[in-house]
């Protein structure tokens, strides 16, 4: 559980459809010759054969012609030429992790599900398994010892007498080395009816296969479900059935099915193999809307529309072709969208930088511009426990909750995303967004408010008593000087932390800024400053989740060691803070799943203390910017997904593009 919460989700599942052709018959009713006898006279160099009718031919009467309809000419390819700063180093499922090559995936394979405004969709399934519609439930298991389990921290262990775990009756219990029977989730999932390229249908026993693959520990494969998979079989042609682990309580539950990989094209290989397989690294088999054509190696890679795709009875997708072509900076990826070479910018070559430019350029009318919140979110910790050396070397600056409150009104956030991302974020108030399907309502968000914060500050015993425009400690009077830690060298990190400390001395606090190098910063327990626990303030990214990740501000994910840190030095809640209640809320969401009454109730519980206490200051989350011309239909990024072509399937060029 300590180390679920640092990695990146990324989505690597996709979609496609073909298009009709009507066929016109030739038109009938046209009078014809009808010659007895014909014979062929042999054709010099050049000349035409023809057929001649003989002396004794007789020619039907000859009707009056008819008007030949006017044929109506093909539309021409449409082809979408995607430009991106960087080339996939290839295309196989359990290869390399890029951006870009997601963006190819979501043209090879149908999304089985997208992840769209911090939720979920079905796309290439028929649904998504739910505890209310019973295509997800908990059956029960006999546990015994030496048995992987799941205890009641969440954390996989094998069963021995000690271990704590919850009962199928929803109590604690301490193994004593008796067999005891506890819930074991257990998940449907049933594929729609897609087809690889070459016309066969997709099966389940192909999803296992490639969950084979994934499993594999030659496959080296960074995927938090595998660890805690049970079993993963397939019922029938069209459905796989997940089992958990006994005690695990899966708030994603209906992620765990993997995307499919032809048995019947790769079943032969072992998965080091296929590492290292043409057939998987660079002509993969494609089930989604495309197929891949061609790949010239540092110049592009085409797509062209896959005939066997499951929905083309539908017309889609509506592009013949897309051509990803790889451009190395950013200059000629703008020149490319203004000349029409390009349709669209991908992310990766568009710098935020560049948006007031961008947004000047568009303007009149010769491109557009996309910028999309990202769930990557800055935010300022404060160090309200440190270790006890660092403790000793300061007075408690921030263990008062009115102090950190008083941070966050004299802190101008909307100021930040106005200047640092020319207005095109938003301010955070929590670990997720306000758009948040679970974000609570009224709770506290205390926006930029000086006079507020300064009266606060005076009610916490923080006053000016010298006149030097710097607050003193009320326990010792020293003078209210803090440290902000944060990476070197990232520019949006190093403006960010100058409008802070001017921020703050408004409130008289003076903030000097620590510059470090992000392996030093960023390092393990306990010699790294953030999660060794030796810092004031931080200023660093942390990543938000669909199912709020509340658990990196619990109690028992403080870094430490001894009987008082549980998670050791692997603990995300670098701040120290502690709240019973807070844990408890929490605890109550995580032992619950989406569809039951406790998981909502606890995460919004959680959300409200969050936002009340504040161990940590919220302040924006990233973007990503995208550029398409003008032409460019059904064009729609968003921040949960991470490839702005998840819809590759129904993107579209105006008539005449």
């Amino acid at each position: 559980m300590a180390l679920r919460r640092r990695r990146f989700f990324l989505a690597l599942l996709i979609g496609w459809v073909g298009i009709q052709v009507a066929c016109r018959e030739a038109p009938a009713g046209t009078p014809t010759t009808a010659p007895e006898q014909a014979t062929a006279t042999p054709a010099g160099a050049g000349e035409t054969i023809t057929a001649q009718p003989s002396a004794t031919a007789t020619l039907a009467p000859t009707a009056e012609p008819t008007a030949q309809p006017t044929a109506t000419p093909e539309p021409p390819p449409k082809t979408l030429t995607v430009c991106m700063a960087a080339e996939p180093a290839d295309l196989y499922l359990y290869g390399t992790h890029m951006l870009v090559q997601q963006a190819v995936f979501h043209g090879l394979y149908e999304n089985l599900i997208t992840s769209l405004g911090y939720d979920y969709q079905a796309q290439g399934l028929e649904k998504l398994p739910s505890l209310a519609d019973g295509d997800a439930k908990f059956d029960t298991v006999l546990v015994k010892s030496g048995d992987r389990v799941v205890n009641a921290s969440g954390d996989l262990v094998l069963l021995g007498e000690g271990v704590v775990v919850r009962s199928h009756s929803g109590d604690l219990v301490e193994f004593d080395g008796e067999p005891l029977v506890m819930d074991q989730m257990v998940v449907d999932f049933t594929l729609k009816p897609l087809v690889w390229e070459d016309g066969v249908p997709v099966t389940a026993a192909d999803s296992v296969f490639s969950y084979e693959i994934a499993a594999d520990p030659e496959s080296r494969v960074a995927d938090a479900r595998l660890a805690y998979t049970a079993d993963y079989r397939a019922l029938d042609e069209l459905t796989v059935r997940w089992t958990g682990l006994p005690g695990r309580v899966d708030s994603e539950f209906f992620l765990n099915i993997w995307q499919p990989l032809p048995r019947y094209v790769l079943g032969d290989y072992t998965a080091p193999e296929l590492a290292g397989l043409e057939a998987a690294l660079r002509t993969p088999l494609a089930n989604g809307p495309f197929r891949l054509q061609e790949w010239v190696p540092g110049d592009h890679l085409t797509l062209v529309r896959n005939e066997q795709y499951y929905r083309a009875a539908e017309g889609l997708p509506y592009l013949d072709s897309v051509v990803f072509r790889f451009l190395a900076e950013p200059g000629p990826i703008l020149e490319g969208i203004l000349a029409g070479r390009c349709d669209v910018a991908y992310q990766d070559g568009v710098d935020v930088a560049q948006l007031p430019a961008l947004l000047t350029e568009a303007e009149t009318g010769s491109l557009l511009v996309y910028a999309q919140t990202t769930p990557i979110f800055e935010h300022i910790d404060f160090g309200i426990e440190p270790v006890a050396e660092y403790a000793e070397t300061r007075p408690d600056w921030f263990g008062d909750g009115r102090v950190r409150q008083a941070v966050a009104q004299c802190t101008d956030r909307q100021a930040m995303v106005d200047t640092l991302l020319y207005g095109q974020g938003a301010v955070l108030h929590a670990y997720v967004p306000d758009t948040h399907p679970l974000y609570p309502a009224g709770a506290d968000e205390w926006p930029y408010d000086p006079a507020a914060a300064n009266l606060l500050l005076v009610d916490a015993g923080y006053v000016d008593t010298d006149g030097d425009g710097i607050r003193e400690d009320p326990a010792g009077g020293a003078p209210f000087r803090v440290t902000l830690a944060t990476t070197e060298g990232n520019v949006l990190r190093g403006q960010v932390a100058e409008l802070f400390r001017q921020n703050l001395a408004q409130c008289g606090i003076d903030v000097e800024v620590l510059l470090l190098p992000a392996e030093v910063l960023l390092a393990p327990g306990p010699a790294g400053p953030i999660f060794g626990r030796q810092f004031d303030l931080a200023l660093f990214a942390w990543l938000m989740h669909a199912n709020p990740a509340c658990e990196t501000y619990e109690s028992r994910q403080i870094p430490g060691e001894g009987a008082a840190f549980p998670a050791g030095w692997t603990g995300n809640n670098n701040t120290g803070w502690r709240n019973e209640a807070y844990d408890e809320a929490c605890d109550a969401a995580l032992a619950a799943a989406p569809g039951m009454a406790a998981y909502a109730s606890g995460h919004e519980a959680a959300l409200r203390l969050f936002m009340n206490e504040l161990p940590s200051l919220p302040l924006f989350p990233r973007l990503k910017v995208s550029l398409t011309r003008p032409g460019v239909l059904n064009f729609r990024p968003d921040s949960t997904e991470p490839s702005e072509l998840w819809n590759l399937f129904e993107l579209d060029l105006a008539p005449g593009e």
